[in-house]
């Protein structure tokens, strides 16, 4: 798309597509609201759903209460888009936006799970902050791609504690808004430049082979595990162990036939 082509005239620092906020997703909420506070909204493109499946924000009950909010964020404009605009890119956002505020679905959690709302600026040669688990930036350079780690400080993708990580990256994105239109324009150009070597990269065939044996690699060790089952002996081992595992599995184990099928009767006359 020639209209993603760098343009070095940009009205917004930063592009934040934020929509869902429940279930893993609640941090954006605390993030909104950081945005908010540290006065980033007027350097950005960000919108708000206040409502989400007939739920108001103000009445979420947070898994994580470190992510609890106090301040209204009914001004900013309201975010309309569908579950499946995540996969989409707009590119008059990012002639608009110098970099790509990715809000990943997991970010209070261990797993490291990155979805198509990574790889969209990936694939249209944007730079990224990322917010998401711990190690996510390092994951990505495992796949090849190039982060910005010399230009920008992302040391926020060490950070455990999810609250002091979703502040480091607030810290990074202030630290930008912050800059005098010199040094911004110094920046983004840098940004941009390693943006289109992931570009690249993600559109070669090297990538793409790397993602087959990827898969393939990983069916062949699924399908491995999956032949484990077919013999007795591994059904003998699984009785054993879950035998040992508690009395309440050792009282089902040696249940007699009648006893089972007298189970099933019950069960099936509950129905």
């Amino acid at each position: 798309d020639k209209k993603l082509q760098y343009n070095n005239h940009f009205f917004k620092s930063f592009n934040v597509y934020n929509r869902a906020w429940q279930g893993s997703r609640e941090y954006r909420l605390k993030f909104t609201e950081l945005m908010v506070l540290n006065d980033l909204v007027k350097d950005s493109l960000i919108k708000f759903s206040p409502i989400e499946n007939n739920n108001d924000y103000r009445n979420h009950k947070f898994c994580n209460t470190d992510f609890s909010i106090n301040t209204t964020l009914d001004h900013l404009p309201v975010n309309n888009s569908q579950s499946c605009s995540s996969a989409d890119y707009s590119a008059s956002d990012y002639q608009t936006c110098a970099i790509d505020v990715v809000l990943e679905t997991l970010f209070d959690d261990d797993r490291i799970h990155l979805t198509e709302k990574i790889l969209r600026p990936i694939a249209c040669g944007k730079p990224f902050v990322l917010a998401s688990t711990a190690g996510s930036l390092q994951y990505l350079k495992n796949y090849g791609f190039e982060t910005f780690g010399e230009l920008i400080d992302e040391s926020y993708d060490k950070i455990k504690d999810p609250l002091q990580r979703l502040q480091a990256i607030i810290k990074v994105l202030k630290d930008i808004s912050q800059m005098t239109n010199g040094k911004k324009t110094e920046l983004f150009s840098k940004m941009h430049e390693i943006a289109y070597k992931n570009q690249t990269r993600f559109w070669s065939n090297e990538f793409i082979q790397q993602i087959l044996n990827e898969f393939d690699n990983n069916f062949q060790a699924g399908h491995e595990i999956c032949q484990q089952s077919t013999d007795a002996f591994h059904w003998k081992r699984q009785r054993l162990y879950f035998y040992n595992a508690s009395p309440a599995c050792r009282q089902i184990l040696t249940a007699k036939r009648q006893d089972i099928v007298k189970l099933f009767k019950k069960i099936k006359s509950l129905r």
